[in-house]
This record gives structure tokens, C-alpha cells and sequence, in this order.
């Protein structure tokens, strides 16, 4: 699906031709030639007006799909070479109906963010989008699924670079009117609050606190582990911005709750080590870092949220080195300076 993308549709397509069978490309209103383009180099193209909503538009896409395996690019992505090989490896799994995909996030000059996205799967009329923005597929449906049918990790990756020289303040302002819409009709989703929440923080608006407060709150009653996974960012948010000035039990609250629950995500962990730092907990502070450390070194770590690489290579061994000099560690500063070597920073 793609709307005025001339500079990128091209490079997009070309990257799936050698790997994938059959290419449907769906047009929302393009007014630069991107429709243009895509028809020269000979795959189907579709045109609609945009319909106000992702999930809608998506799903008209998906309507046009009919091959066995439906495979979900947008223009601003592009396939890494030789990805047939591992297409095939997932589509020989007789019990898997869906897998996700490696994508790294180009965020800047030499910086990027890693997270799998689930983009690959039987084709199927009930797989279909919920949502306006942040669309995912219908809960029911994936409950239904799972209970016949096996998720995969695939090899397959991705490259994107949408978010290089993008207007944030212009891209939150209409996904936080699209979130509102969601929660208009279909209240109580915690990731789409968790959502709203980080379009109010960027956008500076009023009422953010005690919005991030009571959705804490809610995830805090939690049992298991929290599901999707994006909530947690609100967890992160509550440490980095609210926590400092909250000496009340919900904070010790959140450092339970992450400790037992969310030792394998990264951005939580990394808040939690600044806040036992800040609070003068060392001991908590460095076992923190020092996890980070380690799903660095082993690559271990959940991707269900997206990761710096930073977060969990130079960011920690710099902060243990801090404390080495502080506390007189010597043992830590070495262990750690050694360690950042690897990284030749």
C-alpha cells in the first residue's frame, strides 16, 4: 500500500521481484507518479481514495492477494538480497500459519533500531487488520489460529527508512488523531492508550501525567506477561519522566513488575538501571547495566519492542565504567573498558 512514495517505490519493488512470485501494489491517492511508476515495471496495480483508516485500506489490498502465502511490504521498506531461500523455509513448515520478520529501522547517520514485524502468512480471508492506525490482526482469529496452526521466526529481513527526515511532529499528530478515533470505537486497549499517551508527550500537551499514571496502574494488574508487549513503553515512560517525584508504593510497583517480568526487554531494563542510579540503588543499578551487557553479547532478548543496539552495547558498558571510577572498582572498570573495545568507541 503506498501514497505519493515516487523517490522509494521503485527500489521497493525491484527488491521483491527475484523473491517473491506475484507483486499487488495498492494506491491511496498518489499525486506524484508513484502509481505511474509501479505500473512500468510491470506489477498489478490498484487506486482507491484513501478510506480514512489503515485497516480498511489494507484489507482491500488483501483482497486482491491470491497466491498461497501473502507477504506485507510498505513502500518505505525495501527486501535484503536472496530472500527466496528463506521464504521457502517457512512455507515448508506444515504447521505454520504465521512468522515474523527481521526489520531494522534506519533512524539516522550509523543508527538504526531492530524489531520483527509479523508481515508473513497463509493466505486467508480471515486474516484481516483491526484498527486505524497500528492495525494488527483480529484477536479472535489469532486465538482460533493458534490452537490448529504455529507462529515462526523467519529469516527473512527487511531493511526500512521511513523514519529518516520525516516531520514527527506532523506524523504524531495525525496518528494521535487516528488513535483517538480507535479508542472512540473500540475503548480499553491499553496499547492504543499507551499510544495516545506518546503523541500527547511529544505534542506537549496537557493532561500526559495522570493519563501515563492510570494506564501504569492497569498494567500493573497484569498477571503473566503483558500482552502486546508495546504497553511496556508506558512503563519506561513512568521511570524516565514520573518516577523520580512518585514516592509512592506504585513505583516500587513498576521495579517489581519489570524485575519479575520483563528481565529480556531492553528499553524497560535500561530505565529501571537509570532510576536505581538516580535513587542511589548501585547494586540494582549495576546488575541491571549489566544485563543489558549481556543480551548485547548473546543477542538474547525479546524483539517484540524495538531495540537500540546502543541500549545494549556502548550505553551500559559506559555507565559501569562511571561507577567503576566512582565506587573505585577496579575489576568492573576493567571488565567493562575491555568489553567496549569490541565495539571501538
Amino acid at each position: 500500500m503506498v501514497k505519493n512514495d515516487a523517490k522509494r517505490i521503485e527500489r521497493c519493488i525491484r527488491s521483491l521481484q527475484n523473491s517473491v512470485d506475484h507483486i499487488v501494489v495498492l494506491d491511496t491517492g498518489s499525486s506524484d507518479g508513484t502509481d505511474e511508476i509501479a505500473e512500468m515495471m510491470k506489477v498489478e496495480v490498484h487506486r482507491i481514495e484513501w478510506p480514512g483508516a489503515f485497516d480498511k485500506a489494507l484489507n482491500i489490498l488483501l483482497e486482491k492477494v491470491h497466491t498461497e502465502w501473502t507477504f506485507r511490504v510498505d513502500s518505505d521498506e525495501w527486501l535484503m538480497p536472496d530472500m527466496r531461500p528463506r521464504f521457502a523455509e517457512i512455507m515448508a513448515l506444515n504447521d505454520c500459519f504465521l512468522a515474523g520478520v527481521h526489520r531494522r529501522n534506519l533512524t539516522g547517520p550509523k543508527a538504526y533500531s531492530d524489531d520483527v514485524s509479523y508481515r508473513l502468512w497463509r493466505t486467508d480471508p480471515e486474516m484481516r487488520y483491526v484498527g486505524f492506525v497500528h492495525e494488527y490482526f483480529s484477536e479472535p482469529v489469532m486465538k482460533r489460529k493458534r490452537k490448529e496452526w504455529k507462529i515462526a521466526l523467519s529469516g527473512v529481513r527487511l531493511m526500512h527508512d521511513g523514519y529518516l527526515n520525516i516531520d514527527w511532529a506532523e506524523k504524531h499528530r495525525r496518528n494521535l488523531e487516528l488513535v483517538r478515533r480507535e479508542l472512540a470505537e473500540r475503548p480499553g486497549q491499553l496499547n492504543y492508550e499507551v499510544c495516545e499517551i506518546d503523541g500527547m508527550m511529544f505534542l506537549q500537551e496537557p493532561g500526559w501525567e495522570p493519563r501515563l499514571i492510570e494506564v501504569v496502574d492497569r498494567i500493573l494488574t497484569i498477571e503473566g506477561r503483558p500482552e502486546p508487549m508495546n504497553i511496556t513503553v508506558a512503563l519506561k515512560y513512568f521511570l524516565d519522566k514520573v518516577a523520580d517525584a512518585d514516592a509512592s508504593v506504585r513505583t516500587q510497583r513498576v521495579c517489581d513488575f519489570i524485575r519479575s517480568k520483563l528481565g529480556d526487554c531492553p528499553s524497560v531494563v535500561r530505565a529501571l538501571a537509570d532510576y536505581d542510579g538516580r535513587q542511589g540503588n548501585i547494586s540494582e543499578q549495576i546488575r541491571g547495566y549489566q544485563a543489558l551487557v549481556e543480551m548485547g553479547r548473546t543477542q538474547k532478548y525479546s524483539s517484540a519492542v524495538a531495540v537500540n543496539p546502543y541500549e545494549i552495547t556502548v550505553y551500559p558498558l559506559r555507565k559501569l565504567i562511571e561507577i567503576a571510577e566512582q565506587t573505585g572498582d577496579s575489576n568492573l572498570e576493567q571488565s567493562a573498558s575491555q568489553e567496549l573495545q569490541k565495539y571501538r568507541v
